[in-house]
């Protein structure tokens, strides 16, 4: 069965109470909680949007691909996808790097540095 799409109002409506419920829970948090928030937003998006670009759903969406089907597909390398498959420490361990890259990188702190630092260069 496949998904169908709501109607546009619909739509709209649902995102327009996310927005508003989201930016009470902004308000009403601590900030550094609100800031990793929005960070984990963007990295979602992020990889929804690299998903997205790549073409992976359009490619599967007739059914299952082999690794290199799907590198052809999408115009990645059939081996590190490989790889990504068959290997779950790999991929455990690269999630471990990613969130040590994060918290060594990204952290609420380092943020608030780096705007305070925009800023003053924005002001000056």
């Amino acid at each position: 069965m496949a998904a169908k799409v709501p109607p546009a109002r619909v739509v709209r409506a649902v995102e327009t109470a996310r927005h508003y419920l989201g930016g009470l829970h902004r308000r009403t948090v601590p900030a550094p909680v609100a800031m990793m928030e929005m960070i984990l937003a963007a990295w979602s998006a992020q990889a929804i949007t690299a998903a997205a670009d790549l073409g992976i759903a359009d490619a599967l969406a007739k059914g299952p691909l082999s690794a290199e089907e799907l590198a052809i597909a999408v115009n990645a390398d059939a081996d590190a996808i490989r790889r990504l498959l068959a290997d779950a420490e790999l991929r455990r361990r690269l999630g471990e790097q990613g969130r040590r890259r994060v918290l060594e990188r990204f952290t609420a702190d380092h943020m608030a540095r780096g705007f305070e630092r925009l800023y003053g260069d924005l002001l000056s």
